[in-house]
């Protein structure tokens, strides 16, 4: 199906049986958690006072991360990795000020102890906090271990080998739940070099997680690294591991891939998953924050039949509201509303081509391509920007397509126009319009140049003429230009700030190409693009191959200024589709993002599914960009 010449990539999540991945809710910090400070108690000794070796001492001390003035708040007890031969207690980053407690523990290490010291330490350390934690105000019946790399073997052995906490007098059963950050499934190499037998050598014996697995452990969460740059085969060990608790009757296991990280940059993505499965196990419900009511699941697919969706929070009316293209619009554009993101109202069709400055042609192709419409709240004003079919069209091109602006009072319009005619003219069919408000006060306006009698030479253009599959391929191109502040024209000339890879050895060039190396048709998109800032960086997330197929898909690409230079991410694509990992759904793109008073984002998209055929549909899931700059989607999810 496609060139293999060409590397296919994989994305997270690997597999999530059937699991609804909501968004990351850090609800902890807005409901029982009522503390905005933590402290920070270290070098507090989980072995009794009676062992008195000084490498004990040393080494048996955790420290405790918690709300200051909290209660009832969940804890994540923290082993660090570093194949139990180095490594030092740490807080996580990612695990700070999200209204849970985090207990990083020190452990004795090979050369200077041998197995099974190094388990029996962790055992010790997770059995204090089961006795000590509400002491600090958190719950015993929330206590998650978790770890990375040799971290993760220690917590899946103690989890699952019930004898470790028994000698504790503590019940592995009881705790919260296991999330093991690709951990060994085998018998740990340092254990397997302590009896003289090398690393490619896997063995399986009591001091192997598989040894243990059990239908009636608590439940269990792993996270792999890119199968392609773990080490070891270290996620195809996990996915078994995976696999035989199901095998077993384990009810709620879980496994993610996550595609182009390595096995020590696999963690810092890892604690969104984290996160996300604390909330879900803990159920605890979301306060209200700044009147924005969040829900805990979506219920993927989203009852809502728009493509291109676009998400705005209106702080006056206290809802958010969608919009789209399709939905039931006819010549114009639907909204939906909703207080919780979850539960969608139609609030009708609020814009109309007949208004009274409308220049488009809706008896032109596709209805009059009524498409991408978003809406943004600006001095008190609503305005819609949108693309269509425009009618001043003397060459009778199939695809007219420009760019228009609708200002309304409120955000369920009616929305009337500016002007009689587009935005601007650039001489070639143009949709997807994206605004960005900078911070000096400048506005910039996104679109894409249609692919229409845009055929562009590139290797995988001359690859495809070789096979005898297409004569020419066309292209669109994402561009980038200043608005006037009263969004009346552009000030200067359009950027050309993304487009296909032109080499066949682009790291790019496999997903972006797949439309054309699938022989779906002679194109290579890149639209639908959708900027926004984090921190001094800017991000475009923008959509590859055929819109109306199967690949459809998500990348990004960041820069130091709105008009760039764009530098697409290496862990490109972050969304498509998951048939050939067991799931149901396609066509993933044109999507936006929904920022949330805490910091959270939330990426807003279509797709198809088996069941709704080729009507696009929305689907919302969480996304996070992590202290590298790396930004990851957990999508797509599915729960009906």
């Amino acid at each position: 199906m496609m060139n293999p010449s060409i590397h296919t990539k994989r994305c997270l999540p690997l597999l999530i049986s059937g699991y609804l991945i909501a968004f990351v809710l850090t609800a902890h910090a807005q409901q029982a958690v009522k503390s905005d400070t933590y402290q920070l108690a270290e070098n507090i000794r989980y072995r009794p006072d009676t062992v008195q070796d000084t490498y004990s001492k040393e080494r048996c001390v955790l420290d405790v991360y918690y709300p200051e003035n909290g209660n009832d708040f969940p804890t994540v007890v923290w082993f660090h990795g570093g194949g139990i031969t180095g490594g030092e207690k740490f807080i996580p980053n990612e695990l700070k000020e999200k209204g849970l407690a985090v207990v990083a523990v020190n452990y004795r290490l090979s050369p200077k102890v041998k197995a099974p010291t190094y388990i029996d330490d962790a055992a010790a350390a997770i059995a204090w906090v089961f006795k000590h934690i509400e002491e600090y105000g958190g719950n015993r019946g929330k206590i998650f271990i978790s770890g990375h790399s040799a971290g993760g073997y220690l917590v899946a052995m103690v989890g699952l080998d019930k004898s470790w906490l028994q000698k504790y007098g503590e019940d592995a059963d009881k705790l919260a739940g296991i999330i093991d950050f690709s951990g060994h499934a085998i018998t740990h190499m340092t254990i397997r070099a302590e009896r003289g037998i090398k690393d490619t050598q896997p063995i399986v014996d009591e001091y192997a997680p598989l040894y243990h697995v059990r239908r009636d452990a608590p439940p269990f969460v792993l996270v792999s690294g890119d199968r392609e740059q773990e080490m070891l085969g270290r996620y195809e060990e996990t996915a078994y591991f995976y696999r035989m608790m199901k095998v077993v009757g384990h009810p709620q296991v879980y496994l993610y891939e996550l595609d182009g990280f390595d096995h020590g940059a696999m963690a810092s993505p890892g604690f969104h998953i984290l996160l996300h499965h604390v909330n879900e196990l803990t159920k605890v419900a979301p306060e209200v924050a700044d009147a924005q009511e969040i829900a805990t699941s979506f219920n993927n697919p989203l009852d809502v039949a728009f493509g291109d969706p676009y998400v705005i929070y209106d702080d006056a009316i206290g809802r958010y509201f969608m919009y789209g293209t399709g939905g039931g619009a006819k010549n114009g554009f639907s909204v939906y509303s909703s207080a919780d993101l979850a539960n969608w109202k139609n609030e009708g069709q609020v814009y109309h081509a007949s208004n009274k400055n409308g220049w488009s042609d809706s008896t032109a192709a596709w209805g009059g391509a009524y498409w991408a419409p978003e809406v943004y709240a600006h001095k008190g004003k609503f305005y819609l920007f949108y693309s269509a079919q425009w009618k001043d069209n003397p060459g009778k091109e199939l695809e007219n397509f420009r760019i228009g602006v609708a200002v309304a009072d409120k955000p369920t319009g009616p929305f009337i126009d500016l002007q009689s005619r587009p935005v601007f003219d650039p001489g070639y069919p143009i949709i997807d319009a994206n605004v960005y408000f900078a911070e000096d006060g400048r506005v910039y306006l996104y679109y894409s140049r249609c692919c229409y009698k845009h055929a562009v030479k590139s290797e995988v253009a001359d690859w495809a003429k070789q096979k005898g599959w297409f004569d020419e391929i066309e292209e669109s191109w994402v561009y980038g230009v200043e608005l006037k502040p009263d969004f009346s024209g552009i000030i200067g000339e359009p950027v050309l700030l993304l487009r296909p890879p032109e080499k066949m050895d682009d790291a790019q060039a496999e997903w972006e190409s797949r439309s054309v190396t699938s022989r779906e048709v002679n194109r290579r998109w890149t639209e639908g693009s959708f900027t926004f800032k984090h921190g001094d960086t800017y991000y475009m997330m923008y959509s590859a191959n055929h819109f109306a197929g199967e690949n459809y898909a998500v990348g990004y690409a960041t820069a130091k200024s709105p008009l760039g230079p764009f530098t697409k991410a290496a862990n490109n694509p972050v969304l498509e589709k998951n048939t050939a990992k067991g799931g149901e759904v396609t066509g993933t793109g044109h999507n936006s993002v929904v920022f949330l008073p805490d910091g959270r984002m939330l990426c807003v998209y279509h797709g198809r599914t088996k069941k709704t055929g080729d009507e696009r549909v929305v689907f919302i899931d969480e996304m996070g960009i992590n202290e590298h700059g790396v930004l990851t989607v957990l999508g797509p999810t599915t729960a009906r």
